[in-house]
């Protein structure tokens, strides 16, 4: 086996609870020629795991893979990474439209790691923060962001919000040329992590007007710090968070104000409803190796914690 090293993006290590290496991988997007030797080197010493995480992935997509490629979106399944996974971690609706056939599939997202505990102690670790604002949004000033976050639909909310006399925290937008303008609306600039869990928890309700994304962790982040959700009806992935206990589905600006008061009239208990219903990074993970089990003959001994990271497994 190779030495341990940081591995490209697309590329996930999965660790037991002792962050010792599990023998499986996770795949979350395709891989980049660049990329391409490390991939196969890790690939023949691990088993693949798809983990749809990064917009329609495994299909092809040009806000993603670029607008000039040429192909169908179901060309993607035929890439070799692809079709070296073995199984599909997945948060769609209808996997059908988006996960090759003939592969188990397993109904876990990215977002469903959150960790609640830290998400809790950086929220309110200097205390319970005073709240600010109705809504709070987030969505950094780039391409890629704005398709991913909906920025024109957030922006054309926004606006229906405001007048009808929401109060809007809209964070990574302070520098972003074009913004309406409103006396409801404040522009935050991007945040650090632990200052975004303060500015969530300073908020009501959290804004998710997104569409294509496949795992909003600032779904399950704001359930974690008990704060409810306004979520795109057409979103990807995080939909499966939206129940009566939790927030609200909207469909557009022609909704989306009597949608915000609902959630604020509401009686709700995000963060109980998130941690009943298994969700948190020690549950996730116990799921995960459940799931991992299934496929039979794990290669690393007894799985019974299985965590995607960035960072290289211990030597122990």
């Amino acid at each position: 086996m190779l030495p341990y090293s940081p591995l490209p993006w697309p590329l996930r290590w999965i660790v037991d609870e002792r962050r010792r290496d599990t023998g499986f991988m996770m795949l979350r997007r395709g891989i980049e020629p660049s990329q391409r030797p490390i991939f196969e080197a890790r690939a023949a010493d691990h088993r693949l795991i798809g983990f749809t995480h990064y917009g329609p992935f495994p299909l092809f997509h040009e806000a993603y893979d670029g607008p000039d490629l040429g192909h169908t979106p179901q060309a993607g399944w035929e890439r070799p990474e692809v079709q070296a996974c073995e199984a599909w971690a997945h948060c769609f609706r209808d996997p059908d439209r988006f996960v090759p056939q003939g592969k188990p599939r397993i109904f876990i997202s990215g977002s469903d790691f959150v960790n609640e505990h830290a998400t809790w102690a950086a929220a309110f670790g200097e205390g319970r923060p005073a709240k600010r604002w109705d809504l709070i949004y987030s969505c950094p000033a780039t391409w890629l962001n704005e398709v991913q976050k909906n920025w024109d639909l957030a922006r054309a909310c926004a606006m229906r919000l405001a007048d009808a006399g929401a109060r809007l925290a809209m964070v990574g937008r302070a520098e972003a040329p074009g913004l309406p303008r409103h006396p409801n609306i404040e522009y935050l600039p991007r945040l650090p992590w632990i200052a975004m869990m303060r500015a969530t928890a300073s908020a009501r309700v959290a804004f998710v007007p997104n569409w294509w994304d496949a795992s909003p962790r600032i779904i399950t982040e704001a359930l974690a710090v008990d704060i409810p959700v306004l979520v795109n009806q057409r979103i990807l992935g995080g939909w499966k968070y939206v129940a009566p206990e939790t927030g609200r589905f909207f469909e557009d600006e022609g909704d989306v104000v009597d949608a915000c008061f609902a959630v604020l009239d509401a009686v709700s208990h995000p963060r109980d409803w998130l941690l009943a219903n298994g969700y948190g990074q020690d549950s996730t993970a116990r799921r995960l190796a459940a799931n991992l089990r299934a496929l039979a003959d794990p290669v690393r001994g007894e799985l019974t914690y299985a965590l995607p990271t960035s960072d290289p497994p211990r030597d122990e």
